[in-house]
C-alpha cells in the first residue's frame, strides 16, 4: 500500500532516489568495464542469458519481471515510485555512462585502473543501494525480498545480502556467466559496505531530512 506523505517529503524522497539511481548505474557501469568480473545479479542474468540463448537485455527484462512478480506478492509495501524509477532509467543512464567511462579510463586501462575502476564502482553500488534503502520510497525488487526476509526472520541486512549475493553468483557460474576477481570482492564486501553506509551516512540523513519513519537496524 502507498502511504499518502506530505509533499516536501515526496519530493526530497523523489530527488534523493533519483539520485541513488544515477549512482546505480555509475557503478554496475564502472564495475563492468574493469574487466574483473561482475556482481552477483550480474554474474546471474549473463548465467541466464547462455543457458536460454538470449539477448542480454532480454534475459534481464525476464528477471526483473520474475522478481517484481516475487515482491508484489510478498514485499507489497516496498514497491513505490521508486522502485519504477530504478527499473526504468538505470538501463539508459548505463547506455550513457558506458562511452564516458570508457573515453576517461580508455578502451584497455592498465590493470591498477581497472582494480581502481571495480574498487570505486563497488563503493558507488553499495552507497547508491543503502541510500536507497533508507528513502524508503520504494526498493529495487531483490532488495525488497531481501528486507522482508530480515523483517520476518529477525536476520541483519548484511547477513542475507551476502548469502543472496553468494547464491546468485554460485547459480551464475553454474549456468555459464562471467566470474572473475570483481565478483568475489562482490560478494565478500556487498552486504557489510551497505551495513555501514547506511549506519554511518544514509540512516542519519534521512532522519534529519525527517524521512525514515521506520530505519532498517543493524545491530
Amino acid at each position: 500500500m502507498i502511504r499518502k506523505e506530505p509533499s516536501d517529503v515526496i519530493l526530497k524522497k523523489s530527488i534523493l532516489i533519483s539520485f541513488s539511481t544515477v549512482l546505480i548505474a555509475l557503478g554496475i557501469t564502472l564495475f563492468l568495464q574493469s574487466r574483473l568480473g561482475s556482481d552477483p545479479i550480474t554474474v546471474w542474468i549473463d548465467g541466464l542469458r547462455l543457458s536460454l540463448a538470449l539477448p542480454m537485455g532480454t534475459a534481464s527484462l525476464y528477471n526483473n519481471l520474475v522478481m517484481l512478480a516475487l515482491a508484489i506478492l510478498f514485499a507489497r509495501k516496498y514497491i513505490h515510485i521508486g522502485t519504477v524509477i530504478g527499473a526504468v532509467v538505470t538501463g539508459p543512464l548505463m547506455n550513457l555512462f558506458d562511452p564516458v567511462i570508457l573515453k576517461i579510463f580508455g578502451a584497455d586501462p592498465r590493470l591498477g585502473t581497472r582494480i581502481g575502476m571495480m574498487l570505486l564502482g563497488q563503493v558507488v553500488l553499495c552507497y547508491a543501494i543503502a541510500l536507497n534503502l533508507s528513502v524508503k520510497f520504494g526498493f529495487g525488487t531483490v532488495d525488497s525480498l531481501l528486507v522482508r526476509l530480515c523483517e520476518k526472520f529477525r536476520l541483519k541486512y548484511k547477513v542475507i545480502k551476502m548469502l543472496s549475493d553468494l547464491i546468485y553468483t554460485i547459480a551464475g557460474i553454474l549456468l555459464g556467466g562471467v566470474f572473475g576477481f570483481g565478483s568475489v570482492i562482490s560478494v565478500l564486501t556487498g552486504g557489510p559496505l551497505i551495513a555501514w553506509f547506511m549506519e554511518k551516512f544514509t540512516e542519519p540523513m534521512a532522519h534529519q531530512l525527517h524521512l525514515n519513519e521506520n530505519p532498517i537496524r543493524e545491530e
